[in-house]
């Protein structure tokens, strides 16, 4: 009995040695971009990455800007279709609006999150930013994402 509990002793620390190693290993492979993807499923939960500074700080010493409206006109096109009626547009989780049309005009506020479901389509589509009014910040005209067979966010409304 006592050459068995000693047996199954070396078992286990190998086994916690063996773990402990590749847990190291694991994690020094996810360093990379490219490995992280596919090693980590929050990563690919994430969606996509911000091309602007979130919380950038100003130190401009100018005087304060004056009051603008927190309201903000877009216009969203679609590329390479005159329509996609089952694509549907969403402001803040709800439903807003489809493309029955190539291009969409929104009224939006500062702070809404607008988002594009294709679900219904099994091809890519992509959208673009075709105009917007001069207090936007984000999205930028000409911005463009692509979707397929998805929830795509397009992001947060930032006035300016």
């Amino acid at each position: 009995m006592k050459n068995f509990v000693e047996m199954m002793e070396r078992y286990i620390i190998r086994l916690v040695i063996i773990g402990f190693v590749l847990m190291i290993t694991v994690q020094a492979v996810m360093t990379q971009d490219q490995f992280r993807m596919y090693l980590s499923w929050s990563e690919r939960l994430e969606g996509e990455s911000l091309k602007y500074p979130v919380n950038a700080v100003q130190h401009d010493k100018s005087p304060a800007p004056e009051a603008v409206s927190p309201d903000a006109v877009i216009v969203l096109s679609v590329d390479k279709y005159s329509s996609l009626p089952r694509a549907v547009l969403m402001v803040n989780g709800k439903e807003k609006t489809t493309f029955n049309e190539r291009e969409i005009r929104l009224k939006l506020k500062a702070g809404d999150v607008l988002e594009v479901d294709t679900t219904h389509y099994n091809f890519p589509v992509e959208f673009k930013v075709t105009s917007l009014s001069d207090n936007v910040a984000f999205p930028r005209k000409g911005q463009t994402w692509t979707s397929h067979q998805g929830l795509t966010m397009i992001g947060k409304i930032i006035v300016e």
